[in-house]
């Protein structure tokens, strides 16, 4: 979920946060330091700013600052490296996490310094980043598209005969892959066993073939397909859960489904040389409180993989975030140690596919 065009958000976020940090000038003004914090944009980061930075700050008299990434690791190796480190609470994939942690990009976190990894979700703690959200890949569809039966499956989103019209699919080989590979048939529980061979990566790149001519619109961020379906651009498109439920509340003819999810999160780190550390444990403990924590989906359905927090929450609001037991049938959990290894040099061979004519 977590790597996104900034271009078309840069200016609205900018202005939010100049906002963010003119509102709080009463707390500044007295503030016990500063924190900048470090997300994605959108409307996934303006959810974040209401439920938990502007809270936090107000609170715990912090001056926070916001900026933006596209999870580009590039630039956090630069920023590390030269010294020049101006960041300190990053939100990142859990895909790049264990990445930036094996190259000493982010400090080492000891999980019971935030409750301990009996409060979170198995998996959902690391030995340098905290479990902060978890969302799922899933196909949403513009309702008045498609007047008689419903698309509700992924291989509808392969049936073109049943189900016509562009489509609009992510611009990288995460998530494309594997939905290729589970519309062939692949058991979920075989994904990565299948997708970690030469024949695997072919068997989906041919099952690629059948959709690409309707593939109108490759997407460069989270934010694109709630937009295109909206204006009826494409028919259907994959996008994240939250983004499309947001978009969906001044669009309602965006509808979305669940089968064959693949969900995956974001963590909290720290980046090494972040100058202000202690602040920045001090809000990754506030923003693991089961209570706060619980905040974030009056603004987006993203879940905090903390279980007491989905006790607070209501039980229709839980029957819409990927962790709800109804929604995970045929759900599949997006591996991130796999792309942590397989990233780069899938990403050469999506776009030579992507490339030929």
């Amino acid at each position: 979920m977590t790597s996104w065009n900034l271009s078309a958000h840069r200016v609205r976020t900018a202005a939010a946060v100049v906002g963010f940090v003119l509102a709080t000038a009463s707390t500044a003004a007295n503030a016990e330091g500063r924190l900048t914090i470090t997300s994605f944009g959108g409307s996934y980061q303006e959810a974040q700013r209401k439920a938990l930075f502007a809270p936090f700050a107000k609170e715990q008299k912090v001056e926070v600052l916001e900026d933006e990434w596209a999870g580009q690791m590039a630039k956090l190796r630069s920023m590390v490296q030269s010294g020049n480190v101006t960041w300190d609470v990053l939100l990142i994939s859990d895909g790049q996490l264990p990445l930036a942690c094996d190259e000493g990009l982010v400090e080492r976190l000891d999980p019971a310094m935030f409750g301990g990894k009996e409060q979170f979700a198995k998996g959902w703690t690391h030995a340098c980043g905290i479990g902060a959200i978890v969302a799922s890949i899933v196909i949403g569809y513009n309702d008045t598209k498609f007047p008689g039966e419903k698309p509700s499956t992924l291989k509808d989103f392969w049936d073109v005969k049943k189900f016509p019209g562009p489509r609009a699919m992510r611009k990288w080989p995460k998530h494309n892959l594997e939905f290729a590979l589970l519309a062939d048939g692949v058991p979920p529980d075989k994904l990565y066993e299948v997708l970690g061979t030469d024949a695997g990566v072919a068997r989906a790149l041919k099952k690629l073939d059948e959709i690409k001519p309707y593939v109108k619109v490759w997407t460069d961020n989270w934010a694109q397909p709630g937009q295109l379906l909206a204006d009826g651009e494409v028919v259907m498109s994959t996008g994240t859960n939250g983004r499309l439920d947001v978009a969906a509340q001044s669009a309602p003819q965006i509808k979305y489904f669940w089968d064959s999810q693949g969900y995956s999160g974001d963590m909290y780190a720290i980046v090494k040389g972040s100058k202000n550390r202690d602040n920045a444990i001090k809000f990754i403990r506030y923003a693991t409180q089961p209570s706060n924590a619980a905040r974030i989906v009056d603004y987006i359905l993203y879940a905090p993989p903390i279980p007491k927090s989905l006790e607070l929450m209501k039980p229709e609001v839980v029957a819409k975030l990927p962790l709800a037991p109804q929604n995970l049938k045929t759900a599949w959990v997006v591996n991130s140690v796999f792309w942590g290894d397989h990233l780069d040099d899938y990403e050469i061979r999506f776009q030579a596919w992507l490339n030929k004519k």
